[in-house]
């Protein structure tokens, strides 16, 4: 029985891009390889904050290979506090298109300070988007908040942790959580593709909003005379 998709596959099948589709290529090559694992589920780990007192932030936003994850870096910038938040996410395990991420990071808002800069990376293999010919790529589609940020890059058996700036999302969470999907294989509702999603993490970096504390500030009283 065709089973349900969620409202954001819906949104996915009406706005992303369906390419050739090759009827007598029906399965793609991950197919072959169904129920390879032991056993597959939708469990994950949510690991309590971290939070780090001062130091520096490295931003990075671009995807890299899992052993250069550090390798494409701007300026570091100077941190109060800075936050690490991780969600492990069961890899090695397949995922299919009825195994999507369904979480929430807590939203890391500190009194007194100003969110400086904050990013979102997921660590993953195996996502066949640009090394498929004759049918439909695979489309792991990602949400933070309430929108798409995008779609996993990556070739067949790489290995890759992709990151997003999402200053601006954390900024205008207004609750204590912020949503967090992984639609996985977004364009089929049969096992066609599959991936190993490792972990998911959001770290950030806060300022004080005084350096010092501001001094009061005496009133002279007001000569009448």
């Amino acid at each position: 029985m065709k089973k349900v998709r969620n409202i954001l596959t819906i949104i996915l099948y009406s706005s992303l891009p369906v390419l050739g589709f090759n009827s007598t290529l029906a399965l793609a090559s991950d197919v072959k390889s169904v129920y390879k694992d032991s056993e597959s589920n939708t469990l994950v780990t949510q690991e309590k904050i971290e939070v780090i007192t001062g130091g520096k932030m490295q931003i990075t936003t671009t995807q890299s290979n899992s052993q250069q994850e550090n390798a494409v870096a701007f300026k570091p910038i100077i941190c109060d506090i800075r936050t690490n938040e991780i969600i492990k996410l069961n890899p090695k395990n397949y995922r299919w298109h009825d195994e999507d991420v369904k979480g929430q990071f807590s939203d890391p808002d500190f009194k007194g300070h100003r969110l400086l800069y904050a990013k979102l990376c997921l660590k993953y293999t195996d996502v066949d988007l640009t090394s498929t010919n004759g049918f439909t790529p695979e489309l792991n589609v990602v949400q933070f908040g309430d929108t798409t940020i995008g779609v996993l890059p990556g070739n067949d058996n790489q290995t890759l942790t992709k990151c997003w700036d999402v200053t601006k999302r954390v900024k205008s969470n207004l609750a204590s959580s912020i949503p967090f999907y992984v639609n996985v294989d977004a364009a089929h509702d049969t096992n066609h593709w599959a991936v190993y999603l490792d972990n998911a993490k959001v770290s950030t970096c806060h300022a004080r909003q005084f350096q010092n504390p501001p001094f009061p500030i005496k009133l002279l009283p007001i000569d009448t005379r």
